[in-house]
């Protein structure tokens, strides 16, 4: 959610649209984006912990919510997941590829890298888990942003 919610932020014309750095990672990473991405992961959190509180998610969660702050949660998940496509767009810029320009399997990696790193020292997740995340996102990317293309969200289907 947190790569999503800065694509809804901007449709929604939310405050802060200025660009972070245009040189270094193109237009369209805004501070609005940034935000809206800790706030998507927040919130996707908050719906998390009350079905793992209601043992709904308890046998398959990544994440024992007890242990841990949501708003810590959502500060590294979203946060990590904004800077590592932040991180993403830096080196598609540096490669020549437009904002907005397609590069996989960079896209649909980087975010979810990014979130990772940031998750990691603070939450254990298990390397198979890892292992299933980084092979299951290209297609679950994929397959978001094609809906959203369709939903008239997206200017691109990738």
């Amino acid at each position: 959610m947190a790569n999503m919610a800065p694509v809804f932020a901007a449709r929604l014309r939310w405050p802060g649209g200025r660009p972070v750095a245009v040189s270094l990672l193109g237009s369209h990473k805004t501070v609005r984006g940034f935000y809206a991405g800790i706030l998507g992961a927040f919130l996707v959190l908050v719906i998390q912990n009350g079905l793992w509180r209601s043992s709904m998610l308890v046998d398959i969660t990544l994440l024992h919510y007890g242990s841990h702050s949501i708003l810590l949660l959502a500060l590294l998940l979203g946060g990590g997941a904004m800077i590592g496509d932040m991180v993403g767009s830096f080196f598609k810029r540096r490669m020549g590829i437009p904002a907005g320009g397609c590069s996989m399997p960079l896209d649909q990696l980087d975010y979810v890298v990014g979130a990772l790193l940031f998750v990691l020292p603070v939450v254990g997740i298990p390397w198979a888990n890892i292992a299933v995340l980084l092979v299951l996102t290209p297609f679950l990317h994929i397959g978001v942003n094609i809906v959203g293309f369709w939903m008239g969200l997206k200017e691109v289907w990738w």
